[in-house]
């Protein structure tokens, strides 16, 4: 009896979260547009053969790009690896990956690293000072 009451109160406080999640927002107050598209650069790759293939290479990478895409596919590298992609996008935003790979034990075991960076050139600072930008 004891641990029914205890369960059906853990299960009250879990469904309380959800149930005030489902609020219904201030008048005046609009967030439709945030949170529509989040991590975009996932959508991205790595390398120019994972993009020339439509982000279809997952199954037979054996490059250093296998990091992103497959890292199990690292193991099939018969050298170590370097590789570093660049990509310009929308709105002056620019992706950025590099990845460094070494197989070892014939092939049985590899290690490697990979960095991956989004971001955007500067952007105009605007304050009441300065309503234009640049501020």
């Amino acid at each position: 009896m004891g641990s029914a009451v205890v369960g059906a109160a853990v299960l009250a406080f879990v469904a309380a979260g959800a149930v005030r999640a489902q609020e219904v927002p201030l008048p005046g107050i609009d967030n439709t547009a945030f949170g529509t598209t989040t991590a975009e650069f996932l959508l991205l790759g790595a390398g120019a053969r994972g993009a020339a293939l439509g982000n279809n290479f997952a199954a037979i990478t054996t490059d250093v790009t296998a990091l992103y895409w497959n890292p199990a596919g690292v193991a099939e590298m018969t050298r170590p690896g370097l590789a570093i992609s660049t990509y310009t996008y929308i709105a002056d935003t620019r992706y950025n990956w590099g990845g460094i790979a070494f197989p070892f034990n014939d092939g049985a075991s590899a290690i490697g690293l990979q960095i991956g960076t989004f971001g955007f050139s500067d952007q105009p600072i605007y304050s009441l000072a300065a309503p234009e930008g640049d501020g």
